[in-house]
């Protein structure tokens, strides 16, 4: 059987049709046709949410046999007035503006040479639908030639690029969900030639997941945000297969001065875990095919499997003037050892201010070594420290405890897990 809904729009008019389908047999379908030619096949849906604007489109309800459960319904909204608010996106910037879903409303974005977006989400349609209610022009108005929809534009993993320097992005949602950050605009000039976009949302604690990466026609990109905590950690666990890996805190630059770290994945593994905590964190696969695994669950940050390990624990805007830099890290030695050594060594640390920090060393429950740093009190720089046991903790904190607020560099310090 085949059943065909036209949805007709008004000029100025956009609709949301809300689609319920469900079937014992897993070939009837739903052909949904929207915004100017767009299309898409839904198997299964529960309420979930379509925009169509002036020129409607259809729903086409596709089955065998079984049994069929198929609805929807529509609500039509006036756009109103096109008076966008204005995004100015620069090409030496490294942590790009970006943007939630806004209710019934517009962004006009402006870039040095030609304007990037890319597109994050969780894997559920209660979020990834919504992107289908955001539109995207090339140019500055709705006039503008029609690019598609951030849905594809996030299913597709690639990314939108403008003509000339503007982009326009209209809203048809109903809903503003703008603490969920959704939308990255970028300056093309540091985004040219990535192949492809993963646009990854995940909550705290939990595992963001294994992506599997090919860059054999081009670099790909996984974008992550954060979630509820602006500085939410990202803990890096696994880089196997092959090709480098570099890791930048914000957006990809082309200059490179806010990468973080840099991966060989022959001989990653001595390096991980490895935490990075920044409002927005791009790992860029630059060439080969691999696996990467993402996880918030900061505890895995700590564990060490094997003697060798090597690592960092750098501030949240390690090298950039900042009033607020924290950095936190409790490294343990492989299971069943309360004897290990630990080698720390700090690169560079800012004690400006109120800026405090410690390290502690613990065996069996006891503390074995504790130093404090401050302002008078300064670490010294690539120099050893050795500690003895089982686990040790470092904390560095610019301005939690100073009502005037100095901006710092942060710090960063390595470490190593050795043998007895």
């Amino acid at each position: 059987m085949n059943e065909v809904k036209v949805i007709n729009v008004d000029d100025g008019w956009s609709a949301r049709v809300k689609l319920s389908l469900e079937a014992t047999d897993t070939w009837p379908h739903v052909k949904v046709f929207g915004p100017l030619g767009s299309a898409e096949e839904v198997y299964s849906a529960d309420f979930e949410e379509f925009y169509f604007i002036a020129g409607g489109g259809t729903i086409q309800l596709q089955t065998r046999n079984g049994t069929v459960k198929f609805g929807f319904e529509v609500d039509w909204v006036q756009n109103g007035p096109f008076s966008p608010s204005e995004i100015r996106v620069n090409q030496s910037s490294t942590l790009p503006p970006t943007s939630g879903i806004l209710k019934l409303s517009s962004i006009l974005v402006t870039a040095d040479t030609h304007v990037s977006l890319t597109a994050i989400s969780y894997n559920y349609d209660d979020y990834y639908m919504l992107l289908r209610g955001v539109l995207v022009y090339d140019g500055p108005d709705l006039s503008s030639p029609y690019v598609g929809t951030a849905y594809q534009l996030w299913t597709n993993q690639a990314q939108y690029v403008s003509t000339g320097n503007q982009l326009t992005i209209q809203f048809l949602n109903r809903n503003d969900l703008s603490q969920e950050q959704m939308l990255v605009m970028q300056d093309y000039e540091n985004t040219k030639g990535i192949a492809h976009f993963l646009g990854v949302a995940c909550q705290s604690g939990s595992n963001c997941g294994t992506f599997s990466c090919d860059a054999s026609n081009g670099p790909v990109a996984i974008q992550t945000i954060y979630s509820a905590n602006v500085f939410e950690i990202d803990v890096l666990t696994e880089f196997d297969g092959t090709g480098t890996l570099e890791v930048y805190m914000g957006g990809v630059t082309k200059n490179k001065n806010n990468v973080l770290a840099y991966y060989n994945a022959q001989t990653s593994a001595s390096y991980l875990p490895q935490k990075f905590q920044y409002p927005l964190k791009t790992y860029l696969l630059t060439r080969g095919k691999a696996n990467i695994n993402i996880t918030r669950d900061y505890d895995e940050f700590g564990k060490t499997k094997d003697f060798g390990r090597k690592g960092f624990i750098a501030s949240t805007s390690y090298s950039q003037l900042d009033d607020y830099q924290h950095a936190y890290g409790n490294i343990s030695a492989p299971n069943g050892f309360s004897s290990a050594k630990f080698k720390l060594r700090f690169i560079n640390a800012d004690m400006t201010g109120n800026t405090m920090m410690y390290i502690e060393g613990y065996q069996n429950g006891k503390t074995v070594f504790e130093k404090d740093y401050n302002s008078t009190v300064l670490p010294d720089l690539n120099k050893d420290i050795f500690i003895t046991g089982d686990s040790f903790e470092m904390y560095y904190d610019s301005n939690s405890f100073s009502q005037q607020k100095i901006p710092t560099r942060g710090v960063y310090m390595k470490f190593e897990v050795l043998k007895p």
